[in-house]
């Protein structure tokens, strides 16, 4: 007799009350690219960073300058990985600079290591476009929207114990020093737990 399957196995219909649902692919090849993308310019940097003890003087600041540079980019790409619409600007920033390096590497072939980095920050910016659009990372632009009745203010889950913001200390709402509300108001607060 053949292994019954888990009902919630590939083809056997939806999960059981309370699984995490599945992702969609489309996050999950986005998220993949944009793991990737980091692992490129980790992977790279780590190249660039060792080539360092043989840079001459001459180039010694601008190799360092990339080799950092791709630490930083392999960090952010893994952070839009993480969470895709938290970081609104930091996709678009890094396909126009990826693009703009693959551009003018492409230009100047004669350029040492040119064609190494239009390959390198060419599929990059590849994987980047993908990732932004399977991800749909251009929402992180819209604001989100808060649950009805909360408001910013009153969002927090801790208490507000100090002066409210843009006023001096002493003048803050609520402290017994006047400044506040004016008519009794008491400020809501987050219950104990």
């Amino acid at each position: 007799m053949p292994a019954r399957r888990p009902c919630w196995a590939p083809g056997a219909g939806a999960p059981p009350p309370g699984a995490p649902p599945a992702a969609p692919r489309t996050q999950v090849t986005g998220r993949a690219l944009l793991v990737v993308a980091a692992l490129i310019a980790a992977g790279t940097a780590g190249f660039e960073l060792a080539r360092l003890g043989g840079s001459a003087d001459a180039t010694l600041i601008s190799d360092a300058w990339r080799a950092c540079g791709l630490v930083v980019f392999a960090g952010l790409f893994a952070l839009v990985a993480w969470r895709p619409t938290s970081y609104p600007g930091v996709l678009e920033l890094s396909i126009l600079h990826k693009a703009a390096v693959t551009m003018i590497a492409v230009n100047n072939t004669q350029a040492a290591d040119a064609w190494g980095v239009a390959v390198v920050d060419g599929l990059i910016a590849l994987a980047l476009i993908a990732g932004y659009l399977l991800l749909g990372c251009y929402r992180a632009w819209k604001p989100t929207r808060e649950p009805a009745g909360e408001s910013r203010r009153g969002s927090s889950s801790a208490p507000h114990t100090g002066p409210s913001r843009g006023t001096a200390p002493g003048e803050g709402a609520g402290d017994g020093h006047g400044g506040g509300h004016g008519d009794g108001a008491k400020r809501a607060q987050t219950p104990k737990r």
